[in-house]
Formats: structure tokens, sequence, C-alpha cells
């Protein structure tokens, strides 16, 4: 098999180093030991290798070296943690499939809906993934869905929220439009719309149920000329009835392009729609846009806020009628550095606070909403170790958008880690809840990330897991000025779009804690001029764990690895199994020529993948 950098897009994993015996706490946020670059290698995917030569492996039985004992499944029950969401039955060695989280929202009984995207073709050919789930992680019901009946159309759903008979709404582009699918509580189907305009193409923006029973879709429109280019895009607007059917449209535009990003409903019944519009009156640059509308889509008043060019990924309700907006925004004119931001708008258009947030590299906001106590809690990424993984990052900010704490999941950079955080929200008994995408867990694979964090962003039984992104906050400032919009209604087509169910398992597990205090030693026999070498690999069970079952422990090993990995296109590797009361591994038949590298993690009753520990063993062809 061919070796490929850590930094593989579609495999990647956490190294665990060599951890101390850590306590069963809440994880205070520290630094872990990063590893060196001079030590990472890739653990490519693969199948379990077929009619492997030799003898098979031996399954000996080591019980703990100390006193250290797993207590399978005791312990008091976990009360925040950290849970991944995968597609089976593709080729990966654990036959993980790609589920990009991309939204989350709160469900009516106390549990959550999630909105992925997942593939299991290379190059990718993403459908939409939705999960229902418990307060306590568990799925309730799965839906995966392909827009036609041919291959899936790239991340076709890119909003969900709930409805008041407890099911939720999901809209996104198709081939005919801006599309709006709602979901009954059981995950039914319950109808399906697209809407598009004559020799126009749409781009989705938002989609929410209204007061009334019926809902609110938010995308731009704008012809396409004979080249295939969007000419002079709009905000357009559709107000949909409770069975998904148009009551009115308009598009709210001027000479050149606008945009819209999101949307808000107010207390009076009308809206405030967040977009862009030009900064310059010839038609150049970008500023942020908030419309100000009536219930009946007639525009009150119009801003827009000149000072910089930023995507607005979240635009939220305050606790005190207005608005809070979040996005990141580019160094000057760096297009390799960038910022978080946030602005706090009043009910009235006038901008209360802006502030940046800067780390070493780049930093993101990709949703923030309002926390009971006045402040805001804000989801994103951060590349605040290195420029090369991302972390997923997690924020709560007070009311005048300070720091109140930051952290980050996944602790201290290495490259051949990544997750990222899209949505936030917040739980009625104080708890926090994160979501997004993450490599963690056994040897990578891109899989749904759900935190249940503390009040405080902590998380118990994962030392090390959490710790501070250590990220600035600076006040910017931005100017607000009259825009000059104008609303128009215009005809629409509405149609239902194909849809293909796909009978797709969807699985979710814990993330847990690694093995501890993993040592190699090498042995070596000799039958008449042969050599036999053979690698034993031991290890304990880490006490974080003491509350969970671990069925079996995964040994994935790559080797020799030559002193120049790069002239060479094939290493051997494997992936092997023991049971989950077995610490020991005995790996017969090595070869000489380079060292060995071996990961090594559990496997939870629920088919939940802990962080591995990764271990070097030396050239077998040395004497042992």
């Amino acid at each position: 098999m061919t070796i490929r950098l850590l930094l593989s897009f579609s495999l990647v994993m956490i190294w665990a180093g060599e951890p101390g015996i850590p306590p069963a706490s809440l994880s205070a946020p520290v630094r872990l030991t990063a590893m060196e670059a001079s030590e990472i290698m890739e653990a490519p995917q693969v199948r379990t290798p077929a009619g492997q030569t030799g003898n098979p492996q031996r399954k000996d039985r080591l019980r703990s070296r100390s006193n250290i004992r797993l207590r399978r499944g005791h312990g008091s029950p976990r009360t925040t943690w950290v849970r991944t969401y995968w597609r089976e039955g593709t080729l990966t060695a654990t036959g993980v499939g790609v589920i990009y989280g991309f939204r989350m929202a709160p469900a009516n009984d106390g549990g959550l809906f999630l909105l992925g995207h997942t593939s299991a073709q290379i190059p990718a050919s993403y459908d939409t993934c939705i999960l229902k789930i418990d307060p306590a992680g568990s799925i309730e019901w799965q839906r995966v869905l392909r827009q036609g009946p041919g291959e899936g159309y790239t991340q076709f759903l890119h909003s969900i929220s709930p409805t008041s008979d407890g099911g939720c709404v999901a809209g996104g582009i198709c081939n005919s439009g801006v599309v709006a699918i709602k979901f009954e509580a059981n995950g039914d189907v319950a109808w399906r719309r697209s809407f598009g305009r004559e020799s126009t193409r749409e781009g989705f923006a938002d989609l929410q149920q209204t007061n009334d029973g019926g809902y609110l879709l938010l995308a731009s429109s704008g012809l396409v000329d004979t080249m295939g280019i969007v000419d002079d895009p709009d905000v357009l607007l559709i107000k949909l009835d409770p069975l998904g059917d148009p009551v009115w449209q308009k598009t709210y535009g001027g000479p050149f392009e606008e945009g819209a990003s999101g949307f808000v409903q107010l207390a009076d019944g009308g809206l405030a729609v967040c977009g862009d519009a030009p900064s310059q009156p010839d038609g150049g640059g970008k500023s942020l846009l908030i419309l100000r509308l009536a219930a009946s889509g007639d525009i009150v008043w119009q801003t827009v806020y000149q000072g910089w060019d930023a995507p607005v990924f979240s635009f939220e309700m305050t606790l005190d009628g207005g608005m809070i907006v979040a996005g990141y925004a580019y160094e000057s004119d760096s297009q390799l550095s960038w910022d978080a931001w946030a602005m706090k708008v009043a009910a009235g258009g006038a901008v209360e606070w802006k502030k940046t947030y800067h780390g070493n590299y780049g930093d993101s906001f990709n949703s923030i909403i309002a926390t009971p106590d006045g402040g805001y809690l804000a989801a994103g990424d951060t590349g605040y170790f290195s420029a090369q993984g991302r972390r997923a990052l997690l924020v709560k900010l007070s009311s005048n958008g300070d720091f109140e704490w930051q952290r980050v999941y996944g602790g201290e950079d290495t490259p051949s880690g990544y997750s990222d955080g899209r949505s936030a929200v917040s739980a009625p008994d104080g708890a926090l809840y994160l979501a997004g995408t993450t490599s963690f867990g056994g040897m990578g694979g891109v899989r749904f990330l759900l935190v249940k964090t503390s009040a405080e962003g902590l998380v118990e039984r994962l030392p090390g897991f959490v710790a501070d992104a250590g990220l600035d906050v600076q006040d910017s400032s931005v100017e607000a000025l009259p825009a000059t919009l104008v609303p128009q209604e215009v005809p629409i087509l509405s149609s239902i779009p194909e849809l293909t169910p796909l009978e797709v398992a969807v699985r979710g597990g814990l993330l847990f804690s690694p093995p501890l205090n993993v040592v190699a030693t090498t042995s070596s026999s000799r039958s008449l001029a042969l050599i036999d070498r053979t690698n034993v690999l031991s290890w304990e069970p880490n006490p974080a764990n003491n509350d969970l079952e671990i069925n079996k422990y995964r040994i994935y090993s790559v080797g020799p690895i030559p002193s120049d990995p790069w002239t060479i296109t094939d290493v051997p590797e494997r992936l092997d199994e023991v049971d989950g009361d077995v610490y020991r591994y005995v790996h017969s038949h090595v070869k000489a020529g380079g060292p060995y590298y071996y990961w090594i993690w559990g496997v939870g009753a629920d088919g939940g993948e802990g962080l591995p520990t990764r271990l070097t063993q030396p050239d077998a062809g040395r004497r042992p």
C-alpha cells in the first residue's frame, strides 16, 4: 500500500502520546504534547489483508502489569461526553464512511436534529443525512436522501430547524432551484417543494417555520447569461403556507449584486434579513446588509454596514430584541490568515459593538446564539496551534462580546487530527452541545462530531482533550449607512423535487480515552539458518473508561518503514484485533529494514472507537 501524508483529507488521526494515569474527572484545559514532525507517518485507508502468510496472531491474555484493572461497565454514568456518528459499509480499515457535520437544531422533546453530508465514494458524491437523537445522543431515527435518481447532489440540504408538531423542516438547493422538505416527528417526509424562477439560478440561505404555521424561505436569485454566469443576483424571500405552497414572493435588489445569509423572526411578526450589498457606488466591494421587514415583506428600514468584506455565517435574535451577527474576515489583504468576528446590532439597526477574535492562524465563527444570561455562545474552528490542523472551537462571550471562556476540542494541535464546530445549542439544564466534524477516534475517517459539555465547556473522562484556545479579542469599527434596495413581486415556479431514500446504516458511539503505558519488546529465535523476529506489545486499560465496556482493542501496524519512505511505494500493513480483556498483542515474523509503527485503540460496546496511542518499535533488524 502506498504511504501517504497524515494530512490526507479523508483519513487523519490523533496521537495520544505517552499519557500518564489520569483521574476520571472533568478535563480542565491542558496542553498536550505534540508529536515531532519527523515522526509523522500516515495510517492509510486499508482493508484487512487477505491471504497473509505466517502464523496467525496469538491473542495472549496478559492481565494488567499493575493494580490498574478495567472495570467493565461500572462507574457513574457520564453527564458530559463526546460522540461520533459514522456511515457503515465502506472499505476503510474500520468500515467507517464519511459524514461531515453541518448543522444542529434543538428538538421540542429535548433531543436534537443533526444534519450532515455523507459519501462512500472517491471522488465524493454527497448525500444528505438527517439524524434525530435523544438528549443522551442515541439515534432515534435516521434518513439519508439523494436529490434525484442518480449521483448525489453535493451537500444539497443546508439548514434544519424544528417545527411545532415535533418534526423539522430542512432547506437547500436542487436541480430546479431551492428546496424545502418537511419531516414528521417520526422522520417521514410530509411534503417537499422546490422553487425557482425562469432562466435564473438560486442560492439557498435559510428556512424556518413562522408563528402562523407557514414557512419563510430565504435565498438569492439572479438571471443566468449565455455563458452560464449569474448576473446581478437579488435577495429572494418566499412565504409558504403550512403545506409548502407559495403565498407570496419578493426580491430585494438594486443595480448591482445582493446576497442573502439568514433571517430572524421578531416579536411583532416581522423579520430581519441579513445579507450583503455593494459598498461602493460603482458596485465594488461588499458590505453587510440588514433589511427590517414587516410581516407582509414590505421594507421598514434597511442599512448597510461598511468597513469590511466578510462572510456572514450566523444571524440570530438577542434577548433585548436586537440581533447578533458572526463570521470571519481576512486580516488586511492576506488570504492566508483570518479572524473570527461578531457584531451586536440594536433593534433599530444601530451598531452597539463589533469585535474580532484573533489567533496565530485562521479562526472562524460558524454559528452564534444568545444565552439566557444575556451573553452569547459561538461555535467555530481555529488554527491557533497550527495552520495545518484545525480544532473545533466553542466560546462563551459576555453581553459586550468579551471572552468569558474559550475551548478547543482535540487538545494542542498535532498535524494528524482535525475537528471543527458548526453549530451550538444551549440546553435547559445548562449543558451545551457542539456539533461539527472530526477525524478523532480509531484510525480516523471523517465523522459527525457531537460534544455535550458542562456549562463551562468541559468534558469528563477525556483528560487532555479540552484545551484553552488562547485567542485575543479586539474592538473594531464599522460605519452604518442607509441602503437603497427596492422590493419587487416576482413570479415563482413551484415543483415537487425527486428524492431517493437510501438504505444506509448510520451508527454512533462514545469517543473515549486511549490505552495507557503501551510498551513493546522484540525477541528473536533461530531455526536452521533463519531468524524469526517477534514484536510483543502490551498496554494497560485506562481507568477513565471504567464506566464503559471495552469489547476489543484494534491494532494497526505498518512497517518496516525504510529510511527514505518517499522512494518506496509498497509497505506492508495490517489490522488485527484482540478481546477487550486482553492487553497483549504478538506480531510474529516482523522483517528487518526499518521501524514498525503501531496504533492501538479500544472499541466500545456501542461501536464507538477510542483515541489511539501510537508506538514506534525500532528496526527489527537490529539485535534485540
